[in-house]
This record gives C-alpha cells, structure tokens and sequence, in this order.
C-alpha cells in the first residue's frame, strides 16, 4: 500500500511540474492575449467622457507594441501589462492627432482635419 501512495505522489509531482512548465510557455507564447485580458480586468474600460477638449488626452490603452493611443478622459490611467516582451520590432511613426472632446466624447483628431 505504501508503494502505491510513494508512486501516486511522484506521478503527480511530475504532472504538476509539467503542467507548470506548459503554463509558463504557454503564457509567453500568448503574452499579447493575455497582458490584454489582464488590462481589461484591471483598468476596464477606457473612460471617454467630456466636456471640453481640455478633459481629452492621447494615450495607450492596450499592451501593444506599437500603440499610438487614442483619445480619452484625462483621468485614464496607463494601461496595465505586467508581461515584459522580449522582442524587437519597428513601428511606423505614429500619425499627428490630437484628443477632441465632441458630443461629450473624446475623439481623435488628425492634425490634417480628419478624424
């Protein structure tokens, strides 16, 4: 019977270690996907709301690597994403905009007139 118990626990001992190790891969291949789910569960929701352009900002407000932003409520707190990503990679210049508050929104307004 001892020998069964002794067996039963190294099985699982090296079930768990495995399943550890699976999570920890599994979570760097889908880091993206993840430090966005996070994001969301912690910040929620960008805030929009306004009143004047004044309460409007550009910001991030997701895990990506090469976010410009968007606009919303000065208020908004940076985006959360604790998983560090060891890639390089070269983004485009992001376009000049800047945050609008229309019909009680923030917007994003391109320097050139379009939004």
């Amino acid at each position: 019977m001892a020998k069964v118990t002794k067996i039963i626990v190294i099985v699982g001992s090296i079930l768990l270690l495995l399943l550890l190790l699976g999570g920890i891969m599994f979570m760097k291949s889908n880091s993206f996907a993840l430090n966005n789910y996070l994001n969301k569960i912690v910040r929620g929701e960008p805030d929009k709301s306004c009143f004047v352009d004044s309460d409007c900002k550009i910001a991030i407000t997701d895990c990506g690597l090469c976010g410009c932003g968007e606009a919303v409520n000065i208020n908004w707190k940076r985006s959360f994403c604790p998983i560090r990503y060891n890639v390089q990679v070269m983004c485009m210049q992001c376009p000049g905009s800047e945050a609008r508050c229309l019909n009680n929104k923030c917007v994003e307004v391109f320097k050139n007139g379009k939004d």
